[in-house]
């Protein structure tokens, strides 16, 4: 039983069944910011030219500004491709959006599947696509909850190592300390959740997108964290009411888990729902999703929900996805 359900959550978690890894590659639109290539080594001495008279010497040329050489990847030995916009300029401060993919899929893979990588130019962010660690299965995988997915107990310390990637992007690049965000994605938003809760020091948000939460999970951020949370209603693996699968802790309900952000967030405990709904799944005909707030939160704080009604685990996100999402983390 426990190894059918960990098929068929590896189907799910990573885009769809019928690609039962990762989405397909597109050729993406921003490519990682390429190393540069030293010289080939000359194989023999040219024959040294004749000397210039100093009356003939050409005008020396203005001193041309040094060009900022940015690394393709950060992580180390653990590489996260790195998308910066061709303007990147460290005189300004910018943007980081981190792309935690679901399990069994892959970062860049994933963040172009969303169309992030697509709006790296137009939009003026950075963008850092981390690789979680792969399981016995060959199956990449987060350590983010007792609920998913760590199914071989390897105990790998994807907190340590996402804190440690956006100090390392910090000292490479110049960012702007007040939008440093997540976007998980399934087993992706299940760390995206854990890093809220035990690193709010060093981000400034989280979108997490068909994950959740561990039943009873210590959570006491250090600070307010704007939550947005994006969940289909007839997600069949990581339910909108809660559940279990595979053997792992139970995890939270979708609404439980907006009110006790909420609550974490001194949010009132009335939500609001938007009179309007918006059409984010290109499957579901009509506007499908619905959009609830708790107000009044603290300082900086946000919490939302937004419930597509109808849509499974990875929904056909239409074209306006994306720009709704960094919209949302990235408000000023």
């Amino acid at each position: 039983m426990r190894r059918a359900w960990i098929a068929l959550l590896g189907c799910g978690l990573a885009l769809a069944c019928a690609r039962t890894r990762e989405p397909p590659t597109r050729p993406p639109a921003v490519a990682p910011v390429a190393a540069p290539t030293a010289p080939a080594q000359a194989t023999h001495q040219p024959n040294p030219a004749p000397a210039v008279p100093p009356s003939a010497a050409p005008a020396s040329k203005p001193a041309q500004p040094a060009r900022t050489v940015l690394p393709a990847t950060l992580g180390g030995a653990r590489p996260a491709a790195l998308f910066v916009p061709t303007a990147y300029d460290p005189a300004r401060r910018w943007p980081l959006v981190i792309l935690l993919h679901g399990y069994g899929a892959a970062g860049a893979s994933q963040a172009d599947h969303l169309g992030l990588v697509r709006r790296v130019e137009a939009r003026g962010f950075v963008l850092l696509a981390p690789d979680g660690t792969p399981d016995r299965r060959g199956a990449r995988f987060w350590n983010a909850s007792p609920s998913c997915c760590d199914f071989d107990g390897q105990g790998v310390d994807d907190v340590g190592y996402v804190a440690g990637l956006i100090a390392e992007a910090r000292a490479a690049l110049s960012l702007d300390p007040e939008r440093v965000v997540l976007v998980g994605v399934s087993n992706g938003g299940f760390l995206a959740h854990r890093l809220a809760c035990e690193a709010a020091d060093l981000i400034t948000g989280i979108a997490s997108i068909g994950g959740s939460m561990a039943e009873g999970a210590t959570c006491t951020p250090s600070r307010p964290v704007p939550v947005l949370l994006v969940h289909g209603t007839a997600d069949a693996l990581v339910r909108f009411d809660g559940g279990a699968y595979g053997g792992g802790a139970p995890y939270q309900g979708i609404g439980a888990l907006g009110r006790g952000w909420a609550e974490r967030d001194g949010c009132g405990v009335e939500s609001v729902v938007a009179p309007r709904r918006f059409d984010l799944d290109a499957r579901v005909p009509g506007d499908e999703t619905e959009r609830t707030a708790w107000p009044g939160c603290a300082t900086g704080a946000r919490v939302e929900l937004w419930a597509l009604q109808g849509s499974p685990h990875i929904p056909a996100f239409s074209d306006a996805f994306a720009d709704a999402l960094l919209d949302w983390l990235l408000r000023p």
